[in-house]
């Protein structure tokens, strides 16, 4: 049953009906959402308690947030075994590296500022590779979004991903469905530099950024206290 689910979730995904989306008028944001998560059944299960969050967040969407040391923090708004909800916000001239969220269908709403999102797949040949080997990403999507821009991954299409912020903070509502165990998240750097080109991306595959040398850690983020 659990793999059906995720067959037809990577089959709605995939469908160009899913793909960017940018709405212009007043009550785009709530647009946003509304088309979002009626596009995925496993959202759509969790209405009520979504709809209740999101319009929270969009009485009191935070204020461009004064540059920290960190390039992101992560404010959480709900943390379940079903479900994690938060608000992501970007710092100018930052960027979250490629990372994935194993086992996990996601929807990111962009509500102000702009960001550019990249969503890869592994290679077939890389998909059992063990940690700590090189191995191939395929690009995707890559979106440049402003607000009320949204995308959404599942299991296996699109769960890896960077996200870019432009001159300003970004700030994003970040759902996660079967949220994960932070230990079980990969993260994939780079091993040559693909600005050029990033449709395809060799990356060394790592459970922890900081297994790095110093001069090639990337930098994380914090987690905003949620009270």
């Amino acid at each position: 049953m659990i793999r059906k689910m995720t067959e037809d979730n990577d089959r709605l995904i995939s469908d160009q009906r899913l793909h960017a989306h940018y709405w212009a008028f007043d009550d785009g944001l709530t647009s946003a959402y509304y088309l979002a998560g009626s596009s995925l059944a496993e959202i759509s299960r969790y209405h009520a308690t979504l709809h209740q969050l999101f319009e929270q967040t969009l009485a009191d969407i935070p204020c461009p947030r004064q540059q920290t040391s960190q390039p992101w923090d992560w404010h959480p708004l709900l943390d379940s075994d079903d479900l994690r909800v938060g608000l992501l916000t970007v710092y100018p001239g930052h960027a979250i590296p490629l990372h994935d969220h194993p086992g996990s269908t996601g929807l990111l709403i962009v509500l102000d500022a702009d960001v550019t999102i990249r969503q890869y797949d592994l290679s077939t040949s890389a998909k059992h590779k063990p940690l700590h080997r090189p191995v191939e990403l395929t690009l995707l999507h890559e979106y440049r979004f402003s607000p009320a821009g949204y995308t959404v991954f599942g299991p296996c299409s699109g769960n890896i991903h960077a996200l870019e912020a432009g001159d300003k903070p970004c700030t994003l509502f970040d759902v996660l469905l079967a949220p994960y165990r932070n230990r079980e998240r990969s993260w994939y750097m780079p091993l040559q530099d693909n600005s050029d080109d990033p449709t395809c991306v060799h990356a060394m595959r790592l459970n922890n950024p900081f297994d790095l040398d110093d001069g090639q850690k990337p930098l994380c983020g914090r987690i905003a206290n949620s009270g």
